[in-house]
């Protein structure tokens, strides 16, 4: 039996909607289109999402792409240009994310308090977070009220850093509808910081202290306090800062004149202890209930001192991320002048004529493939012989370059299409200063090749079949 061509399957599933059809031009297509979006967005989970788009659009627009297109060229063309163009749209989404991110940092940075706008967030924010989906609710809360970073986030929940983030984020833009429905309107920018500044606060030591006390009281299990003192302990919000400084200082002086205090009356406590008891009467006297009670205080100075010593270190802890966030604004900088260049890019009569030549050895590299399918998946002996599936490429190429076909025989035998040359440009070509030459590769995508230090001979035969 006959197997259908890409044109009929095309046909078959705009006119029958035939999902077998459709799933047979996935099969075929899946490794052009998903290398082509690897190496113009090099990341893999987002060539993934590159690739599925082009795939949707091909489905949503099959009927209009099957009257135009009447061979398999015609079709890879149309994958490989909408590849591009989705890969475009992706990098300057990611442009406009990573400027969004930016001003959220440079916001959080020159407002890290954000009073004003907690003071009218905190009276709903209860309500709306309830609003969310559990899945959106959950994302926030790791994010914001447990201080976890990206990574931490999407390996709670099953997902990568880059599907954690966008989560976070659509997550932030529903409760930020949220909060307009009720009259309070943010950007989710400045809703990111003034949650990152105000969502957790930590609990004041007295309050662990009589929590601690209930417990004990009751019979409790100890396990309450120690839970309730690292809840109150584990926030790392950037106002603790000031906090932090001014329990320090303050606590320093209250521990000198403690000290002082309670050497003085330690010393009056022993000098009457030394004395002959007048009396044998069990009842404890007023110098052991003093004793008693200094000794409870001291107790209570070195909790102090423990406290103000993990204050210290959430401090440096504190001056650790801020050094982080530094570095972290000057990446993203960096990033965002490598894509804005990367957009800029004019493209000049040498840069076009580049271009020129790797579409022409684009479309040799899948004429090859496309003959060798039609004939026993072999390659044909001289690029001569596939004229007829040049003449249908789309866009055709221009014949005012000269290939050189490097591979023959068995196309089965190249076991690294991505890797493997097939043809190369004759001539090496002068561009920005530099020899080049335009190669196309076993699994139909093209490179432009500089000149490298080892030379275009040993360079090529490194990338060539070992009986070639």
């Amino acid at each position: 039996m006959r197997e259908k061509n890409d044109a009929e399957l095309l046909a078959e599933f705009a006119n029958r909607r035939s999902e077998q059809a459709f799933q047979e031009l996935v099969r075929r297509y899946a490794d052009l289109v998903y290398s082509a979006a690897l190496r113009q967005v090099g990341e893999p989970d987002a060539a993934k999402d590159v690739s599925q788009r082009v795939f949707c659009d091909l489905a949503a627009k099959a009927r209009e792409i099957s009257v135009k297109s009447s061979n398999e060229i015609s079709l890879a063309g149309w994958l490989f240009r909408s590849t591009r163009f989705v890969a475009m749209n992706h990098r300057r989404a990611e442009l406009r994310r990573l400027i969004r991110e930016k001003e959220a940092m440079q916001q959080l940075n020159e407002n890290p308090s954000a009073e004003p706008r907690w003071s009218e967030i905190k009276p709903v924010l209860d309500e709306a977070m309830a609003e969310l989906p559990d899945a959106d609710r959950d994302a926030l809360l790791l994010r914001f009220f447990k201080e976890r970073d990206f990574r931490s986030v999407g390996e709670a929940l099953g997902v990568s850093d880059d599907a954690a983030q966008k989560r976070v984020s659509r997550a932030l833009e529903k409760l930020r509808d949220i909060f307009a429905r009720r009259g309070v309107t943010i950007s989710a920018a400045g809703l990111s910081a003034v949650l990152s500044a105000n969502a957790v606060s930590a609990a004041p030591a007295a309050v662990v202290t009589l929590l601690s006390a209930a417990a004990v009281g009751s019979g409790a299990s100890v396990s309450i306090v120690t839970s309730a003192k690292v809840a109150a302990m584990t926030t790392l919000q950037k106002s603790i800062f000031g906090a932090a400084l001014v329990g320090a200082v303050g606590l320093g002086i209250y521990e000198a004149r403690e000290v002082a205090r309670l050497r003085n009356q330690m010393q009056v406590l022993q000098s009457e202890r030394a004395k002959p008891e007048e009396t044998s009467a069990p009842v404890a006297s007023p110098s052991e209930v003093e004793l008693a009670r200094l000794q409870a205080d001291k107790s209570e100075l070195l909790r102090l001192r423990s406290e103000v010593g993990f204050l210290r270190q959430q401090t440096n802890q504190l001056g650790v991320l801020r050094e982080e966030n530094r570095k972290l604004q000057e990446g993203i900088a960096v990033a965002i002048k490598a894509l804005e260049e990367k957009e800029s890019e004019e493209l000049t009569p040498e840069r076009k004529m580049v271009y020129a030549k790797m579409n022409d050895a684009r479309a040799f590299a899948l004429g090859l493939i496309l003959f060798a399918s039609e004939n026993q998946n072999r390659l044909p002996e001289q690029l001569s012989h596939m004229s007829n599936f040049l003449s249908r490429s789309d866009p055709p190429p221009t014949m005012t370059n000269d290939f050189d076909l490097l591979v023959t025989g068995s196309l089965s035998a190249v076991t690294n299409p991505s890797q493997t040359i097939v043809v190369r440009e004759s001539r090496p070509t002068w561009f920005n200063g530099r020899l080049g030459r335009a190669y196309g590769f076993a699994d139909g995508h093209v490179e432009w090749v500089s000149e490298p230090p080892e030379g275009f001979e040993v360079w090529e035969r490194k990338r060539l079949p070992e009986s070639q």
